[in-house]
Protein backbone atom coordinates (compact mmCIF):
# COMPACT_ATOMS: atom_id res chain seq x y z
CA UNK A 1 0.00 0.00 0.00
CA UNK A 2 1.00 4.10 -0.61
CA UNK A 3 2.26 5.15 2.51
CA UNK A 4 0.30 8.68 0.79
CA UNK A 5 -3.20 6.75 0.51
CA UNK A 6 -2.97 6.08 4.31
CA UNK A 7 -2.32 9.52 5.10
CA UNK A 8 -4.93 11.13 3.30
CA UNK A 9 -7.28 8.48 4.12
CA UNK A 10 -6.34 9.33 7.77
CA UNK A 11 -6.45 12.99 7.03
CA UNK A 12 -10.28 12.28 5.77
CA UNK A 13 -11.27 10.40 8.18
CA UNK A 14 -10.31 13.19 10.80
CA UNK A 15 -11.90 15.51 9.43
CA UNK A 16 -15.10 13.66 8.82
CA UNK A 17 -14.95 13.22 12.82
CA UNK A 18 -14.13 16.89 13.62
CA UNK A 19 -17.06 17.95 11.22
CA UNK A 20 -19.93 15.68 13.24
CA UNK A 21 -18.23 16.31 16.56
CA UNK A 22 -18.55 19.97 15.65
CA UNK A 23 -22.05 19.63 14.39
CA UNK A 24 -22.69 17.59 17.44
CA UNK A 25 -21.67 20.24 19.95
CA UNK A 26 -23.80 23.02 17.94
CA UNK A 27 -26.43 20.99 18.40
CA UNK A 28 -26.13 20.73 21.94
CA UNK A 29 -25.36 24.72 22.04
CA UNK A 30 -28.74 25.79 20.26
CA UNK A 31 -30.83 22.90 22.57
CA UNK A 32 -29.36 24.45 25.45
CA UNK A 33 -30.21 28.37 24.63
CA UNK A 34 -33.32 27.08 23.43
CA UNK A 35 -34.18 25.42 26.59
CA UNK A 36 -33.09 28.74 28.61
CA UNK A 37 -35.32 30.63 26.61
CA UNK A 38 -38.29 28.88 27.05
CA UNK A 39 -37.50 28.98 30.84
CA UNK A 40 -36.79 32.67 30.73
CA UNK A 41 -40.04 33.25 29.31
CA UNK A 42 -42.03 32.77 32.37
CA UNK A 43 -40.04 33.63 35.25
CA UNK A 44 -41.81 33.69 38.38
CA UNK A 45 -42.35 37.10 40.98
CA UNK A 46 -40.27 35.16 43.32
CA UNK A 47 -37.26 35.89 41.03
CA UNK A 48 -37.96 39.22 39.35
CA UNK A 49 -38.27 40.98 43.24
CA UNK A 50 -34.60 41.18 44.02
CA UNK A 51 -34.24 42.31 40.34
CA UNK A 52 -36.44 45.29 40.47
CA UNK A 53 -34.92 46.03 43.68
CA UNK A 54 -31.72 46.16 41.98
CA UNK A 55 -32.60 48.36 39.11
CA UNK A 56 -34.56 50.65 42.04
CA UNK A 57 -31.16 50.89 43.91
CA UNK A 58 -29.27 51.34 40.90
CA UNK A 59 -31.59 54.43 39.48
CA UNK A 60 -31.67 55.75 42.30
CA UNK A 61 -27.70 55.91 42.59
CA UNK A 62 -27.36 57.00 39.30
CA UNK A 63 -29.77 59.89 39.52
CA UNK A 64 -27.54 60.87 42.58
CA UNK A 65 -24.74 60.61 40.50
CA UNK A 66 -25.93 62.97 38.12
CA UNK A 67 -27.20 65.62 40.79
CA UNK A 68 -23.89 65.79 41.64
CA UNK A 69 -21.95 65.86 38.06
CA UNK A 70 -24.60 68.40 37.72
CA UNK A 71 -23.00 70.49 41.16
CA UNK A 72 -19.62 69.54 39.92
CA UNK A 73 -20.03 71.36 36.63
CA UNK A 74 -21.74 74.43 38.01
CA UNK A 75 -18.72 74.87 39.95
CA UNK A 76 -16.81 74.96 37.55
CA UNK A 77 -18.87 77.10 35.30
CA UNK A 78 -18.77 79.55 38.38
CA UNK A 79 -14.84 79.71 38.82
CA UNK A 80 -14.42 80.29 35.18
CA UNK A 81 -16.54 82.31 34.98
CA UNK A 82 -14.99 84.39 37.90
CA UNK A 83 -11.65 83.73 36.28
CA UNK A 84 -12.38 85.25 33.33
CA UNK A 85 -13.81 88.48 34.61
CA UNK A 86 -10.59 88.88 36.86
CA UNK A 87 -8.77 88.93 33.21
CA UNK A 88 -10.66 92.11 32.43
CA UNK A 89 -10.78 93.63 35.93
CA UNK A 90 -7.89 96.43 36.35
CA UNK A 91 -5.31 95.19 38.96
CA UNK A 92 -6.06 96.34 42.35
CA UNK A 93 -3.95 98.96 44.58
CA UNK A 94 -1.35 96.64 46.53
CA UNK A 95 -2.15 93.85 44.98
CA UNK A 96 1.52 91.16 44.03
CA UNK A 97 2.65 92.08 40.52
Amino acid sequence: MDPGYLINNAISSLAVVLSLGIAGWTIVGIARVWRSKAIATNPSPELLQPVEQRLQRLEQTTEAIALEIERIAEGQRFVTKLLSDAEHQPPRLGAPR
